[in-house]
């Protein structure tokens, strides 16, 4: 798997595969078209196929356009085979010419849809603030549903002689629009949100408790479970108690699930003929028309809440995190400023070790084992002492603001080959190092020795964190207008809580004694100086991997 990969546009990731991803369309799908055409309701025969459009809109709002054309092929498929097994089929002799306007019109209300709100929202999180949820109302939503079904409309109206043009336009409109906002809508956010979920197993659990109480709370209130309608007077106070759960715990991505599971509640009740919307006296399709008029607004209040909720909530962490660091800022200058004299004191005891490790050298003629040893073990304490200093030097300036790394144009391939070249020792042969680069060079701003320092430090790392045998995988891949370095280990991870802080200076995960907790925030302070980036994604007992975005430059002959 290429690098590449690692950043399809929206929310895809590359650990799903297309058949995956496919398989995983074509199953929502077929039960969302068992939802639409279990009706058989509205103008004539025209059959409420919104629940799929609904997922085939969030479907391709969420992949990269080179993905929609076997999406868009497998839902037409689908919605075909619907079509022609359902009973309007059989006994409505214009049936046929509604499933072709609607093949036409779904696929065709689900790109517009995609591409409108790839546009307006490309981060994939409507829900974000009010005025973003807005726009993902009005212009993706209401003006492509508004436009699609009118063209539609018109077009029924073509080949069926006094087709009721108006009321069949009103149903296909609410159609889409409650299927975008409850169906689209949820998965948008669920799918968007999904590593974050993920992270937190607890919260995961509980927002699955808290949609079951939930949809068995709805079902109660909206079917005919209790006959009692005393409860149904009352149904929304009886809910905003569950409402606060839901926004306290889970935010605006339950909100939107809840409204998810509202909707199909709601439904089911109307298909099994057990919903308080259904009256006698009202047709099929105007009980539909009902229920559709009593979800969009329900559902609009509910997600417009939930979007002013989550912009305060982002707004009240950006004001913890600021606060954090505030707090942070005089200990991180008074650090530097002992680091700065430490490293100035300690450097000197290390340059007097060297001194007197010459003179042992060249004093000492027939020297025994153990005064080698001992010479030896002098100058390899000596080493480290010059690592610490410089790392504390190179944390002082940092933490000062000073620039201490001179950027030139270099051969990014050519550095790690020396820089490996001098580590590998360390690592062969007890662990395996595997090496991937392209033969042609690229060329970014930095210096061989910041390379050699920053490699340096993630190897030993990775060569720490793995147990002997395992492999540890260093890949350059060029990406758009930069190159990514990345390195991997399959050793024990980084806990979930400790991957905010591997990058503070003097935290260390290792034991007491075998790490000053420097090496990575001098990484991030290089890095950080020459204009690059550091990511780390890890699994605890699967490994980590550190990515490196290096801009493109141009080579010494060109500049």
């Amino acid at each position: 798997m290429s690098i590449s990969e690692h950043k399809i546009p929206f929310v895809i990731h590359s650990h799903y595969s297309k058949l995956t991803l496919y398989a995983w369309f074509a199953v929502v799908f077929l039960l969302s078209e068992f939802l639409g055409t279990a009706f058989g309701y509205g103008v004539e025969s025209i059959s409420i196929l919104w629940p799929p459009t609904g997922i085939l809109g969030a479907t391709l709002a969420m992949l990269h356009r080179k993905h929609w054309i076997p999406i868009l092929l497998i839902g037409s498929v689908i919605d075909f085979f619907a079509g022609v097994v359902s009973h309007n089929f059989l006994i409505d002799p214009h049936f046929v010419k509604y499933l072709f306007i609607g093949l036409i019109s779904n696929p065709f209300t689900a790109i517009f849809f995609a591409t409108t709100f790839q546009w307006l929202i490309p981060n994939a999180h409507p829900l974000s603030d009010p005025k973003r949820f807005g726009f993902y109302v009005l212009i993706p939503i209401v003006l492509n549903t508004a436009i699609v079904s009118f063209l539609s409309m018109n077009l029924l109206a073509v080949f069926i002689h006094d087709f009721p043009v108006i009321a069949a336009w009103q149903q296909w409109l609410y159609s889409d629009i409650t299927g975008l906002l409850t169906f689209a809508t949820p998965l948008i956010m669920i799918v968007s949100s999904w590593d974050q979920i993920l992270k937190i197993e607890s919260r995961l659990y509980e927002t699955a408790l808290m949609m079951v109480v939930f949809a068995v709370v709805t079902a109660i209130l909206f079917t005919d479970i209790l006959e009692v309608t005393y409860f149904r007077n009352y149904m929304f106070v009886m809910m905003l108690p569950m409402f606060a759960w839901i926004v306290a715990r889970s935010g605006a991505v339950g909100m939107s699930l809840a409204t998810l599971i509202l909707t199909i509640v709601v439904l089911a009740a109307l298909v099994n003929h057990s919903s308080p919307f259904e009256v006698p006296d009202r047709t099929a399709a105007e009980n539909v028309l009902v229920v559709q008029g009593f979800l969009v607004p329900i559902t609009l209040v509910i997600l417009f809440v939930a979007s002013i909720l989550e912009s305060r909530k982002t707004q009240f962490e950006q004001l913890l995190e600021q606060d954090r660091q505030l707090r942070n800022l005089s200990r991180i200058e008074s650090l530097g400023t002992m680091a700065g004299g430490v490293a100035h004191d300690f450097g000197n005891l290390a340059i007097a070790m060297r001194a007197y490790h010459a003179v042992l050298r060249v004093e000492i003629n027939k020297p025994n084992q153990a005064v080698i040893d001992a010479i030896q073990g002098l100058e390899v304490a000596a080493d480290g002492a010059q690592v610490l200093t410089s790392s504390l030097m190179a944390f002082a300036r940092e933490d000062q603001h000073e620039k201490s790394v001179v950027t030139e144009s270099i051969d990014l391939c050519a550095a790690i080959q020396a820089a490996v070249s001098t580590i590998k020792p360390l690592i062969v042969p007890k662990y395996s190092l595997d090496l991937n680069m392209p033969s042609e060079p690229v060329y970014i701003l930095a210096n061989d020795p910041s390379i050699k320092r920053v490699l340096g430090n993630l190897i030993l790392n990775a060569r720490d964190a793995s147990d002997v045998g395992q492999k540890i995988e260093i890949c350059v891949v060029p990406f758009e207008e930069s190159v990514l370095l990345v390195v991997s280990d399959q050793g024990c991870g980084i806990s979930v809580a400790d991957q905010d802080r591997i990058f503070d200076p003097f935290f260390t995960t290792k034991p007491r004694g075998q790490g000053t907790g420097l090496g990575l925030a001098v990484v991030a302070g290089i890095l950080r100086e020459i204009g690059s980036t550091i990511n780390v994604t890890s699994t605890e007992g699967i490994g980590t991997t550190f990515t490196i975005r290096f801009p493109i430059t141009s080579s010494p002959e060109e500049s």
